[in-house]
């Protein structure tokens, strides 16, 4: 028997991941003597982090339509992720780390559709994965320019 999530406890998942994954980040940070406040991430992670993890409950979903609804978010937030990685803080971070995310965004675009199969679903996944990229693009550019980076 296959476990898949609900949408709502993907949400939930999501969230409790987001917050952990920041605080492990925050753990390691002081370790090492770097100073860091977590509180703006810590805000992002709140809110964001339902999105998350409701996409990724919905990939896996039996049902087409949130299948093409989370692949489309996640897909989305990869390739911007990836974008903004290898444009904005490409002198300071690996090119390796961020392609490897674009290309794992891409990959689910890409083969997405083969499990959708009907038009109607895969259009979902393209307008999704678009609007993913463009909100999470404009996003990062706001909060770089609150952030002076």
């Amino acid at each position: 028997m296959t476990f898949r999530p609900t949408l709502p406890w993907g949400a939930v998942f999501g969230t409790v991941g987001f917050v952990f994954l920041l605080l492990g980040y925050t753990l390691a940070s002081e370790l090492r003597g770097l100073a860091y406040d977590p509180m703006l991430w810590g805000a992002i992670a709140l809110v964001t982090g339902p999105f998350i993890g409701a996409a990724a409950a919905g990939v896996v979903s039996a049902r087409s339509l949130p299948v093409a609804l989370g692949s489309g978010v996640l897909a989305g937030v990869l390739v911007a992720d990836g974008i903004y990685g290898l444009t904005v803080v490409a002198d300071t971070t690996s090119p390796v780390y961020w392609t490897t995310v674009l290309v794992l965004g891409l990959v689910l675009l890409l083969a997405t559709p083969r499990r959708l199969r009907a038009v109607a679903p895969i259009a979902v996944l393209g307008v999704t994965f678009l609007a993913a990229t463009v909100t999470l693009s404009v996003g990062s550019a706001w909060l770089n320019g609150l952030n002076g980076a």
